[in-house]
């Protein structure tokens, strides 16, 4: 996610494939809904790649409760010349019309954007608001936006939850 809008939020995120989903010890929590043991409230799609089984993964956990957000242009075809990009048009069709999904709109976006190209003053997204409007807020939030603090939340075997604050501003 080439944003720093969430972690000036409170956000914390990772990048993961679709492949991490179906290792061994990663499950949808139906009571959490959360991805465990992780914990992730919700996935955000935003490559504009994705495996047909990835994606039925993810759709399968969305019907239980998973929230996710799907950045404008994600997931239009898969990462192979398998030829199931319709299989893989039809299942994220079904995804986006499920009512705990959203699709974030890139508001900066060309006709010769490149989400994986970097640009040197970002780009404005829905990101955030869809994240809201689905009732997904960070585990550390900050009353308004922070350009200098990073945090971590940790949870041990007892349930002990720790917060890790990094301040990256030499000030």
């Amino acid at each position: 996610y080439r944003s720093t809008e969430l972690q000036d939020n409170g956000y914390t995120y990772d990048y993961l494939s679709p492949d991490l989903l179906k290792a061994d010890g990663v499950y949808f929590d139906e009571e959490t809904k959360t991805v465990e043991l992780a914990g992730y409230k919700a996935l955000v799609l935003y490559q504009d790649w994705m495996d047909v089984d990835g994606a039925k993964l993810i759709l399968d956990w969305a019907k239980k409760g998973l929230k996710v957000v799907i950045m404008e242009g994600a997931a239009q075809r898969t990462p192979f010349n398998d030829g199931k990009d319709a299989e893989l048009d039809q299942v994220i069709a079904e995804l986006k019309a499920l009512p705990n999904v959203r699709t974030a709109e890139i508001y900066s976006e060309s006709e010769d954007f490149n989400y994986a190209k970097p640009m040197p003053d970002g780009y404005d997204d829905g990101l955030y608001d869809a994240l809201q409007e689905l009732g997904v807020r960070p585990y550390t939030e900050y009353i308004e936006p922070n350009h200098q603090l990073l945090s971590q939340t940790r949870e041990d075997e007892d349930g002990n939850r720790y917060l890790y604050a990094y301040n990256y501003c030499p000030n």
